[in-house]
Formats: C-alpha cells, sequence, structure tokens
C-alpha cells in the first residue's frame, strides 16, 4: 500500500522516507526511500552512507505509519513516540533498498488511549543495519487536550 505523506505525520513528500506498507507474516514490512532526497539538515557534510540521524527519523515515521495503517488508529488521533531506542549496527549504504520490518504490540487499550510497542530494524540485503525497540502513545483530541491542559 501506498504510504502519504501524512500517514508519517509529514507535510511533503520530499520529507517523507516511507515509500510503501505491507503486513508481512507476524509484522509489518515498510520499504524506505531514501534516494533523491534533499535533506540539508542531516546531509550538510559528505559521507558515504545513510546518516544516522536520517535513519532514526525513518524509523520514527515507520512507527507513525504501524500506528495508523497497520493498527487502525485514526488520523485525526494525536500520535506521538514515548521512547525510541536505537542500536546502529553497521552503516547502511545509501544505494541499496532499504526496508524495515517491525512487530507491534497493543500494550494498553483503552477507548480514549492505546499504547503500541514497537520491535523491528532497518534492513539492507535482509541484514539488520539498525535494531529498534519504542512505545507509541495514541490519544482521542479531547482526551489529549484534557491531559496536556
Amino acid at each position: 500500500m501506498k504510504v502519504l505523506p501524512i500517514h508519517c505525520h509529514q507535510r511533503l513528500e520530499e520529507n517523507t522516507l516511507v515509500k510503501d506498507f505491507s503486513i508481512s507474516g507476524n509484522g509489518y514490512e515498510i520499504l524506505l526511500d531514501f534516494k533523491d532526497k534533499n535533506l540539508s539538515f542531516f546531509y550538510d557534510h559528505d559521507i558515504d552512507h545513510i546518516a544516522g540521524m536520517v535513519e532514526v527519523s525513518a524509523l520514527r515515521q515507520c512507527g507513525l505509519v504501524i500506528a495508523h495503517l497497520g493498527c487502525n488508529i485514526p488520523m485525526d488521533w494525536i500520535v506521538t513516540i514515548r521512547n525510541i531506542n536505537v542500536d546502529m549496527v553497521d552503516y547502511a549504504d545509501k544505494d541499496k533498498e532499504s526496508k524495515v520490518f517491525s512487530t507491534a504490540d497493543l500494550i494498553v487499550k483503552r477507548n480514549k488511549y492505546k499504547e503500541i510497542f514497537l520491535r523491528g530494524g532497518l534492513l539492507q540485503d535482509d541484514k539488520y543495519k539498525v535494531r529498534m525497540t519504542g512505545t507509541i502513545i495514541c490519544m482521542e483530541p479531547k482526551f489529549a487536550k484534557r491531559i496536556r491542559g
């Protein structure tokens, strides 16, 4: 399924690092798109690999996509990252296909509030380049407004 910028909480296509989303076995497979991106904030010097902070940003976007498209969290809900733990295993090549595989477990499920635990990582040639765990919080807008004061 094609991913739209809104699914990643992005406004612009050029800042959207997620290209395609699918359910794969007991998890989610997400195709990333790092090519032809003018991400000057992350690439302010010449390097021969994908910058680590770009990888983290891509994993964040994947978590949001999983919440909305995989766990059916409505687009008008407030969805935010509670925590993300990243282990940079190896350099990711700019010229190779990159994908993310992740599982998602609903660990708190209430009417107006949900928490999703993610486990997975970024792969190239079926080898992990980055491993990740994290938790996403999802709140119905009126509930979120009460909590935020």
